[in-house]
Order: C-alpha cells, then sequence, then structure tokens
C-alpha cells in the first residue's frame, strides 16, 4: 500500500484544518449546534465533517507539546497568515514523523474523505499551473471546471500518476 511523506500528507491535513480551526476550537468548548451548524454551510458538509474527523486525531497530540499548542494558538488567531500556517504544518510534520500508525490513520482519513474539486474563474493573461498528484489514492475524486480563459493565458492542467 502506497504512504504518504509526513511533509506530504502534513501539508493536505493542515489545508484541510487551518482555515477552520477557529471553530474547532471552539467547538471543543461550548460552540453550540447553531454555530456548528452554521460552520457546515460555511466551508461545506463534508469539508466540515472531514475537518472535525482529522482535528479530533490530532488535537491531543498537538496540545500536549507547548510549540503546537503556540502554533494552534496563532492560526487561531490569524488562520489567513501563511506563516501561522506554516509553523503548524512543521508541527503536524513533526507529529506524523513520531507516530506512525497516527500518519496511517490520517492517511486513510484523506483518501477515504478528500476531494479535490477546482473551480478557474476567468483567467486573464495569467499562467495558472494545476495539481501534480502521484501515487495510489484511490478515495480522491476530483474535479475540475474552467471559465474563460482569455488570450494570453496559458493553463498547464493536471497530471495524474498511478492514481
Amino acid at each position: 500500500m502506497f504512504r504518504m511523506d509526513p511533509a506530504s500528507l502534513a501539508l493536505i491535513v493542515t489545508g484541510v484544518i487551518s482555515r477552520v480551526l477557529p471553530y474547532l476550537v471552539k467547538m471543543g468548548g461550548a460552540m453550540g449546534d447553531s454555530l456548528a451548524e452554521e460552520t457546515g454551510r460555511q466551508f461545506g458538509p463534508e469539508s466540515w465533517e472531514t475537518a472535525k474527523i482529522i482535528w479530533s486525531k490530532i488535537m491531543d497530540k498537538l496540545f500536549s507539546k507547548s510549540e503546537s499548542t503556540i502554533a494552534v494558538e496563532d492560526v487561531v488567531k490569524s488562520p489567513e497568515d501563511p506563516d501561522n500556517v506554516a509553523s503548524l504544518r512543521k508541527e503536524i510534520r513533526k507529529l506524523l514523523e513520531e507516530d506512525q500508525s497516527l500518519a496511517i490513520d490520517l492517511e486513510e482519513t484523506v483518501n477515504n474523505r478528500i476531494k479535490v474539486d477546482m473551480n478557474l474563474g476567468e483567467i486573464v493573461k495569467s499562467t495558472v499551473t494545476g495539481v501534480k498528484l502521484k501515487g495510489k489514492a484511490s478515495g480522491i475524486d476530483m474535479k475540475m471546471k474552467t471559465g474563460d480563459i482569455k488570450e494570453g493565458s496559458t493553463v498547464t492542467g493536471v497530471d495524474i500518476e498511478n492514481i
């Protein structure tokens, strides 16, 4: 069975949880059903459920180390800050390197739940480089839709190997 390296898996996991991390942390407190429903609508029910599943698997481990706790708190304060997200990704990568059973569990979750859905709007005099997926990930459902591509633009599509 194909195994993702910890850095790649950390990249995916961080990408799934970083935008919703403030809500996931609140959920651990007294988030309330209505806020949870609203969050699900805002981010999409499948994305929200996937993020909750992933968070439930790594939350305790992240909060058991001070560096990881700081990284989580920074993302909660500012989830759009790329430095905060990079710091969290590094902490998640370290967890995955230390705990192979967690890495396997998260990889199975990713393979079973992640869907890649790219929607490229109007592209004007731009270069868009698509997604390169390599390996065996049978649970990934990928859709790609492009809008109007104007003269002077280049779109490099999706390169898929052994999926």
